[in-house]
């Protein structure tokens, strides 16, 4: 009789502890929950706002650089006139066909360029917005297979002590993960800024390159003006 009560008593203290640790694990889940979806919750708005900055960055730049290459196209064509009338008793249509065309072109041609080039930085910086987005995703998702852990500890004095592990695992976490996911956000914030010297240069490299193309064009023209007799 006695064996029994003692028996009995162990399983009621095994159940009480059992629960204990039940009610411990569950609640330490739902704040390590709570804690990660905030955390979600400001690296994606502050994603979002890298990706915003770096979008109207590069539409800065590239209003910028078309207005320069304007301002170079003008200057060409200015000059271009003034060969014209310079020129205006003689036949200089096969001098300038082509040539005055793309001298035309010079804004057009690139500014696509200058577009698919800054395209191509915006691309880059959503794709590491992206890729620190997917990071963040897969511990919100770790963190919901716990819950699995826990049901996978079974039951008994094995189970109690398999939970007490996880307890004191997500105790930590609660601290850990959040600032896992602040400190990735903040590194990726950081590689998205460094786009904005890439943006720069994209209108900067093509504007340097309208400004040779159409000197080469307009001495072209002036050669072969030159040649007309």
């Amino acid at each position: 009789m006695f064996g029994k009560k003692v028996v009995v008593f162990s399983l009621v203290v095994l159940a009480v502890v059992s629960q204990a640790h039940g009610n411990k694990v569950d609640d330490l889940l739902r704040r390590l929950k709570a804690a990660v979806d905030k955390a979600m919750v400001q690296a994606q708005e502050q994603l979002d706002r890298s990706k915003v900055q770096l979008q109207q960055h590069a539409a800065e730049d590239v209003a910028d650089g078309r207005a320069q290459i304007e301002v170079i196209k003008k200057g060409y064509v200015d000059q271009l006139d003034k060969i014209k009338a310079d020129n205006k008793d003689k036949d200089i249509s096969s001098c300038l066909g082509e040539n005055e065309t793309k001298l035309n072109n010079l804004v057009t041609d690139y500014g696509i360029q200058m577009d698919n080039c800054v395209n191509d930085k915006i691309n880059e910086g959503t794709k590491y917005a992206q890729d620190a987005l997917d990071r963040v995703k897969k511990i919100v998702s770790d963190v919901e297979n716990i819950r699995q852990e826990i049901k996978d500890c079974g039951h008994g004095w094995k189970a109690a002590k398999c939970i007490a592990k996880l307890a004191v695992r997500i105790e930590k976490e609660i601290t850990n993960l959040p600032t896992i996911i602040e400190g990735d956000v903040v590194v990726t914030a950081a590689r998205i800024a460094q786009l904005d010297p890439k943006l720069k240069g994209c209108a900067t490299d093509k504007v340097n390159e309208a400004r040779t193309q159409g000197q080469t064009l307009l001495d072209t023209i002036k050669q072969c003006v030159a040649n007309i007799h």
